[in-house]
């Protein structure tokens, strides 16, 4: 690994997207193009209108409101434009959808792709003070993603594998991954031009930083495929359909990760990234410092113990259906974590909060008398949260400090953790929903609403345990 004087990390990836950005990305475009058009020319007349119903969902739900919410403008007058012009058209398509509107030369989307697109779009912007500037400058990766997600259902047509139950998951783990990693190369190359890297330098670090979350996206992919498809399949794991996954989520992340940090190189150095940034984590640290006051270590440590006494409770009144499966799941996470991560203590922070958010939500579940959703649809909600989870964990892991105490570990960890936790789970929530509307998924809509609850509960109780974990490292 390579250290720039700065002390920032470039890396042979960073230092390779950044000095080749072009032949980089042109070489990725190309193969993931040809691969899905190879796939479209084996597939049915139903497959070709699927996939190419999927890209303009895609491009309507995920890329327009990432876009929008990008260069959303700081002038009131500039933003009443854009909503009255947004209102305007989506009005449009939803009478074009209802037949009150004919004779356009374009067939609209179905008006549920035109609310979620709004509902997108407000999400993106109503956390913008959180994310900074990572919108802006992710924006490739979005489209790197997308295109991605097509050279995937190319590769699942060419193995037989489109109609499958787990396809569904894989297209929309990809999709995830991909914008997952565009904002963590983003997040990183902020962090390091506004600490004082020159343009290029922080570029450069943002793909190394890249690299970690590609690589726990990849095993977390596998670790899904193996457990589910032993599950499904009475003990014999289908590898065909695990290394169509697994393939699927490293092309999605490593086009990302290159078209972002490519982009990043051949754009004009601008000092308005480090004021963004800086006027973050300035924002932020003011909002936390209430929060920062009600929770000494000891309530941290009171918060933890009285959690593991809910977590009895739950498994005593609600039980663990399928529990072998889920034991094992964890496991492979919790080895993901560690391995990629290089740190036993961001895999055990990691598994703390995935295992205490998902016993919580079963029990939320049993007291509302709501039927849990099937294995498959709980193991990917886990997959999902393990992601946003562990970039979250990252990023305590490199704000550890021994002179820190551990209130301010756990401060500066959710400065940068906290905005990359829920763009991951914005990014799944939606990445599912667009995914359903085209691919056969019965247990969609069970999938969201869990993964929602287990989001909640797993940032309700992350601070706490960053604060009570952060102890054994700093003593106080």
């Amino acid at each position: 690994m390579t250290i720039a004087q700065n002390g920032a990390p470039i890396g042979i990836v960073g230092a390779f997207a950044v000095n080749r950005p072009i032949l980089s990305n042109s070489v990725i475009s190309v193969g993931l193009a040809a691969l899905c058009a190879s796939g479209l020319r084996l597939g049915s007349a139903a497959n070709i209108a699927a996939v190419e119903a999927l890209a303009i969902y895609a491009l309507v739900v995920i890329a327009t409101p990432f876009c929008i919410a990008a260069f959303w403008p700081k002038q009131t007058a500039w933003r009443s434009l854009i909503i009255i012009l947004t209102l305007a058209f989506s009005a449009i398509l939803i009478a074009m959808d209802r037949g009150l509107i004919a004779g356009l030369p374009f067939a609209a989307p179905p008006q549920e792709i035109i609310f979620a697109a709004a509902g997108a779009g407000a999400f993106l912007i109503f956390i913008g003070p959180l994310t900074g500037g990572v919108h802006r400058y992710s924006a490739p990766g979005v489209f790197a993603s997308l295109l991605a997600a097509l050279a995937l259902i190319g590769y699942l047509l060419i193995e037989g594998f489109f109609d499958e139950n787990q396809t569904g998951v894989f297209v929309a783990l990809a999709i995830t991954a991909g914008l997952v990693v565009g904002a963590s190369v983003s997040a990183d190359f902020l962090r390091a031009f506004a600490a004082g890297a020159r343009w290029k330098i922080a570029a450069a670090n943002g793909g190394h930083g890249g690299v970690a979350p590609a690589a726990y996206c990849i095993l977390i992919a596998a670790s899904l495929g193996v457990v589910e498809t032993l599950q499904s399949n009475f003990g014999a794991p289908d590898w065909r359909l695990i290394w169509a996954g697994v393939t699927g989520v490293a092309v999605a992340s490593a086009a990302s990760l290159f078209a972002v940090a490519g982009g990043l190189s051949l754009s004009t150095p601008n000092e308005i990234a480090a004021e963004m940034e800086n006027r973050r984590q300035r924002a932020f640290r003011n909002s936390w410092r209430p929060i920062k006051l009600v929770l000494p270590v000891a309530t941290g440590i009171a918060a933890v113990a009285i959690t593991g006494i809910f977590i009895v409770i739950s498994v005593f009144n609600a039980g663990v259906p399928a529990a072998g499966s889920q034991a094992i799941f964890f496991a492979l996470i919790w080895c993901s974590a560690a391995i990629v991560f290089v740190s036993i203590r961001t895999a055990t922070l990691v598994i703390a909060l995935l295992a205490a958010g998902a016993l919580l939500s079963d029990y939320l579940y049993s007291i509302l008398h709501l039927a849990r959703p099937e294995l498959l649809s709980r193991l990917s909600a886990y997959s999902f949260a393990a992601i946003a989870l562990g970039l979250m964990t990252l990023s305590w892991r490199d704000m550890r400090e021994y002179w820190l105490n551990a209130r301010e570990v756990a401060e500066n960890a959710l400065n940068d953790g906290a905005r990359r936790f829920i763009l991951a789970i914005g990014y799944s929530v939606i990445s599912i929903f667009v995914v359903s509307r085209i691919i056969e998924w019965p247990g969609a809509n069970a999938l969201i609403a869990y993964l929602l609850s287990l989001a909640f509960f797993s940032a309700v109780l992350a601070p706490a345990f960053m604060t009570a974990m952060s102890v054994r490292l700093t003593g106080r």
